[in-house]
């Protein structure tokens, strides 16, 4: 009896939402802060993630899913003092600690009707399970959301999938558990690799997540504008040489040599007039802009 009422409160919950997923969340949990860094490095367009979430009490358990524009040929952690680094660069009044996390099991793969959907392998990290589906229809809505079901996801609502649902696109899901005591958690970055000619950052596809605010560091060869991704609400906040920096090493480690950083901005997505919904699509950068 307590499992369907633990499962009818969890419908309830503002959190039940397209990108993030709560399990066992005794209170509404919303995501406050994105960060990303956006880059090329042999010939891939790559993306490194993490959001903040809060809530009154965090939730024992979280997943995440990440949609994708090309099936990724990398899905990995990356070290958790990333973007404390990069913003060290670029600093302004808020900064963000991170948390740490323990290790998930392995999810489970889903044979799926027509083909509409992909399940690949799972793989495990240090603080986390990542596993890729890849869309092979464009009515791939229901065989979606019934391996997200089944595997502890909370279904996504069509008209949230229906910019990503496209065959060759990708859903990352993500699954964390254990995360710390308090009111505030840092997810530990993802880092996702695809063959493509953009580098993209999925917001459209967190219509449900709450009023958060965004930085977006972008690494390149050359100076970018200050109204680079002004489309989309960002603004420069700086730049910064990468040679010289103490982040240096780890950008070679991570990226190879690149000349300089630039730090963007975006506040308060899905407040009154500025929900994700709106945005034409997600925010890019050619690969060509980045050389």
């Amino acid at each position: 009896m307590r499992r369907y009422a633990l499962r009818f409160i969890l419908l309830m919950l503002p959190i039940s939402i397209s990108c993030i997923h709560v399990i066992d969340a005794p209170y509404p949990v919303k995501e406050d802060r994105k960060e990303a860094l956006l880059f090329e490095e042999d010939g891939l367009s790559h993306l490194v993630v993490r959001t903040r979430i809060s809530s009154p009490e965090l939730p024992r358990s979280l997943a995440w899913v990440i949609p994708t524009p090309r099936v990724p040929v990398i899905v990995k952690e990356e070290s958790a003092d990333l973007f404390p680094q990069l913003y060290k660069l670029m600093p302004d009044r808020v900064q963000v600690t991170p948390s740490l996390y323990s290790f998930l099991p392995s999810c489970s793969t889903l044979p799926m009707p027509q083909q509409a959907i992909v399940v690949h392998q799972a793989q495990s990290t240090e603080h986390y399970t990542t596993q890729v589906i890849e869309i092979r229809s464009d009515n791939a809505s229901a065989a979606l959301n019934a391996w997200l079901v089944k595997n502890g996801f909370s279904p996504v609502p069509e008209q949230s999938q229906r910019h990503y649902l496209i065959p060759g696109r990708a859903f990352v899901c993500v699954k964390i558990r254990k995360l710390p005591e308090g009111t505030a958690a840092q997810i530990p970055p993802v880092h996702l690799a695809w063959q493509g000619n953009e580098a993209t950052l999925p917001l459209k596809f967190s219509s449900h997540s709450g009023v958060f605010d965004v930085d977006l560091y972008v690494l390149s060869q050359k100076r970018l504008s200050s109204d680079q991704f002004a489309k989309w609400r960002f603004r420069r906040v700086g730049e910064a040489a990468v040679p010289g920096s103490p982040v240096e090493r780890r950008l070679k480690e991570l990226a190879g040599p690149h000349s300089t950083v630039t730090r963007y901005h975006a506040k308060a997505f899905n407040s009154s007039g500025h929900e994700v919904t709106r945005l034409e699509d997600d925010p890019n950068i050619h690969l060509e802009s980045l050389r």
